[in-house]
């Protein structure tokens, strides 16, 4: 009695094993591959977003809105995947503008932007898709730099 209630308890086992594992094995070959780029957009995302919270750092710091990279160097440990992707241009900043002024425009966009359209981040950190004409303002004041 004893063997047979040990045998039973195995096969249980061994069926939820089994079952487990064919649902683990269907799950992963039922996921659609992931879109090439996806990554890539996951990335720009941070560094926008990051590049507000440098923003925002800064005329936290009293020093009211930035109006180059140079004034973001003193925090470029703080945020250094934004602070980078601005020093060498990945993304373009609306220089000048208090994050306070800028409720609804973006202030940080990625480089080609102002020609081809794309992300960029509003002022509470957002990211959204705009299109080239509506951050054309860009090319003006991110030359500012």
């Amino acid at each position: 009695m004893r063997t047979r209630h040990a045998l039973s308890l195995v096969s249980r086992a061994l069926l939820a094993t089994v079952i487990l594992g064919t649902s683990a094995l269907l799950l992963n070959c039922s996921r659609q591959p992931l879109q090439t780029g996806a990554g890539e957009q996951s990335e720009l995302t941070h560094k926008l977003q990051e590049a507000v919270l440098l923003l925002n750092a800064y005329e936290e710091q009293g020093h009211g809105p930035a109006r180059s990279v140079k004034d973001l160097r003193s925090l470029e440990n703080a945020y250094p995947s934004g602070y980078a992707a601005i020093r060498n241009g990945e993304l373009l900043i609306r220089w000048g503008v208090s994050l306070q002024e800028a409720t609804e425009q973006p202030v940080v966009c990625e480089k080609d932007g102002p020609s081809q359209g794309g992300l960029a981040a509003l002022a509470d950190g957002k990211v959204k898709t705009f299109t080239a004409s509506e951050l054309a303002s860009f090319a003006r004041s991110s030359a500012k730099q």
